[in-house]
């Protein structure tokens, strides 16, 4: 299948669309607009604090549980709070447009 460059315009224009929208939500609403980002929030600011640890005794107390996601994206997200001076919970909201395509 050949695509030529006004057929690759055109696939620009739902992710285009969705940045616009998360974008109109976040400035509408105070707090990030789904559910799992608290949780993601939550992983990097723990490993901002006890540093990168494979045990979560806060979600489930007293016995904690097993960390199951990869710790990347929550590292790279606890650094650019750091380096930015940012808060966790503005960060995950000037974020979510840039995430909402994907």
């Amino acid at each position: 299948m050949n695509i030529d460059k006004e057929n690759k315009k055109l696939l620009l224009i739902p992710a285009i669309f969705s940045f616009i929208i998360a974008s109109i939500l976040i400035y509408k609403f105070t707090y990030p607009i789904s559910w799992d980002v608290y949780y993601h929030i939550h992983m990097a600011d723990l490993y901002m604090k006890q540093g990168l640890v494979f045990w979560d005794y806060e979600t489930v107390a007293p016995i904690g549980r097993l960390i199951m996601y990869p710790p990347l994206f929550h590292l790279m997200l606890g650094l650019f709070s750091k380096l930015s001076g940012i808060s966790l919970m503005n960060l995950t909201r000037i974020l979510q447009p840039f995430f909402s395509f994907s």
